[in-house]
């Protein structure tokens, strides 16, 4: 018998993931840069609540984000590598990304993404 392993993601939500953040489908026209100059300050970016967003981050530092100030441990809902990629489920009814990077010039570009209906 042949046996295959299979990897399925999932989103911050429980939720069935496309396999690979860089297969994300973009949405003309949202993206954002978004560069954090002055580390360990709290960054935001507008977004729309109920919005799934790919995260490309640069290869200057660790990202951080959360729907609260960026600030504490305790408020961090997402972590982006150096050079990696993420996806970011925005909850509904928030249109606030908070950011900040571990270094000076840390941060990446942040764009929404399509997502399938039958997987929100």
């Amino acid at each position: 018998m042949i046996r295959s392993n299979v990897v399925r993601l999932e989103s911050n939500g429980g939720k069935t993931a496309v396999p690979g953040a860089l297969s994300a489908d973009p949405v003309h026209a949202t993206g954002q840069t978004l560069i954090d100059a002055a580390t360990g300050a709290d960054h935001t970016a507008t977004v729309v609540g109920g919005k799934s967003y790919l995260f490309v981050g640069n290869a200057t530092g660790m990202t951080l984000f959360g729907i609260l100030a960026v600030t504490t441990a305790a408020n961090i809902a997402w972590a982006c590598p150096v050079n990696g990629a993420i996806v970011i489920n925005m909850p509904q009814g928030e249109a606030t990304l908070h950011y900040m990077s571990n270094v000076n010039g840390g941060g990446g570009y942040l764009t929404e993404i399509k997502r399938n209906p039958l997987n929100q």
